[in-house]
């Protein structure tokens, strides 16, 4: 060994804290990634492959695989399309009915006694408690033909809903009563989620803003809603998410009847599979909700990083 050579130490092999703090993070995920690969990746793959095969009945007893695009080209008829814009109408009137009501009920809060906001905080709590399926039932006995208070306070202020008029023989009806189900029970965590935030709201803003002459509806719009924009995005992406896979409140309300007409995208992937016993049409539209939610939550993924990039 030349006299100019440098042995290296057994510390100076060691990594630095540096790089230990760099690698730490992602350390950390790998568990996390390997279980969720381990949950989803196996029966997302599934469902690929499924949603690219001729797969109904015969072939759970006699596999012949069969491999055809007939599952996504068949998509392109007006069931399909009807269905798709039935869903984004009702999404649409879940979502904003969700987003009003909950701030409305976060600003009341906010403005209620303390006796009186843990009794509002106290029922939002049993409304977002009770699962979906029993609160379903629930509403459906409320609106039964013959004896549901639903029916009979409708009949009390003249609008007739019994009979050969009742909820389950017209979708219109029925996806309305669903509508205000999923509501009913998504506005709990909106509304806990925007009180929490508007506590965090310095009240010396909403004081300069009245010194300026500001009324309620102008520090709302000016204070509020910039302060909690991020709360707002939130809980607007989840809600998206949450109501498009609508299944149990509309296939316990009616099975997508009356002749499938209420019928939304995560209740006819499941008619398509387990009642018409196609199973590869039924795996092609759950594929096609998952790319769209997919593209949701990249969208809110890109507006969440725009949003700390100018905070």
């Amino acid at each position: 060994m030349s006299a100019g050579t440098v042995t290296p130490t057994r510390s100076s092999r060691r990594p630095s804290w540096r790089t230990i703090e760099k690698i730490t993070p992602y350390a950390l995920l790998v568990p996390s990634v390997i279980l969720i690969f381990i949950l989803l990746g196996f029966p997302l793959g599934r469902l690929l492959v499924i949603s690219f095969q001729e797969f109904t009945r015969k072939q759970l007893f006699n596999p012949d695989t069969v491999y055809t695009l007939d599952n996504y080209t068949g998509l392109i008829d007006a069931e399909f399309g009807w269905v798709l814009v039935r869903t984004l109408v009702v999404l649409g009137a879940m979502v904003v009915g969700t987003m009003l009501l909950g701030t409305a009920v976060a600003v009341l809060m906010q403005r209620l006694s303390r006796a009186m906001r843990t009794l509002v905080l106290v029922g939002l709590l049993f409304a977002w408690a009770t699962p979906p399926l029993a609160a379903t039932v629930v509403w459906k006995w409320m609106f039964n033909s013959r004896s549901g208070i639903a029916t009979w306070l409708l009949q009390f202020v003249g609008v007739d809903w019994s009979g050969d008029n009742s909820v389950l023989f017209s979708a219109p009806k029925v996806l309305t009563v669903v509508t205000v189900v999923v509501i009913w029970q998504s506005i709990p965590f909106v509304a806990l989620t925007l009180y929490a935030g508007l506590t965090q709201v310095s009240k010396e803003l909403y004081e300069a803003a009245e010194m300026d002459g500001a009324g309620p509806w102008r520090c709302f719009t000016q204070v509020t809603v910039p302060m909690l924009k991020p709360i707002f995005l939130l809980l607007g992406t989840l809600s998206i998410i949450w109501d498009f896979r609508v299944f149990s409140q509309v296939w316990a309300f009616n099975r997508g009847g009356p002749n499938n007409e209420s019928l939304l995208i995560g209740s006819y992937s499941y008619f398509a599979s387990f009642s018409q016993f196609d199973y590869g049409r039924g795996s092609a539209v759950a594929v096609v909700m998952v790319l769209m939610m997919i593209a949701i939550t990249a969208y809110y993924v890109r507006q969440m990083v725009r949003s700390g990039e100018t905070a």
